[in-house]
């Protein structure tokens, strides 16, 4: 199944928070790096986890931060520290 339908598909367990891609990545740092704001909330709502880290130790946030995505990033800092930068 492809990312793109992700946020359509229903959600059985935990198992596809934890999914990740030959970089490391999970879906919540796929999601967050590419901007996609209401699917790292859904996914966070959903038990992802926001400390995961790829195989290069970057974050989810760290990924939304440097794609710029600054909502997506403010979004993560809340959910990880109750504020935004």
């Amino acid at each position: 199944m492809e990312r793109q339908q992700l946020a359509q598909r229903p959600w059985v367990s935990d198992a596809q928070q934890t999914h990740r891609d030959l970089q490391g990545n999970t879906d919540l740092m796929w999601a967050a790096s590419k901007g996609h704001l209401g699917m790292v909330l859904r996914l966070l709502d959903e038990g992802a986890s926001p400390y995961a880290q790829n195989w290069w130790g970057q974050t989810a946030l760290e990924l939304a931060q440097s794609a710029g995505h600054q909502e997506v990033a403010e979004a993560l800092l809340v959910r990880l520290h109750g504020v935004a930068n």
